[in-house]
């Protein structure tokens, strides 16, 4: 379990400093889609709905499970 915690513990520091730059960036991270789109290729048969280009807003719809 030891080697758990330490993989887990890397991976949230990743995505954190992941989301400081993006903010500091003046972007803001889509972390809805990057979860729905990621259990979508973990779960089998599970089907998603990417959302579509907003061209009006400059930005994607948020994605979902069909």
């Amino acid at each position: 379990m030891h080697h758990l915690d330490e993989y887990l513990k890397l991976n949230f520091a990743l995505l954190y400093k992941y989301d400081m730059v993006l903010r500091e960036c003046g972007k803001e991270p889509e972390w809805e889609r990057e979860v729905v789109v990621l259990m979508g290729y973990l779960v089998k048969g599970m089907k998603v709905e990417h959302g579509r280009w907003v061209e009006e807003e400059r930005r994607w719809t948020a994605p979902y499970f069909v």
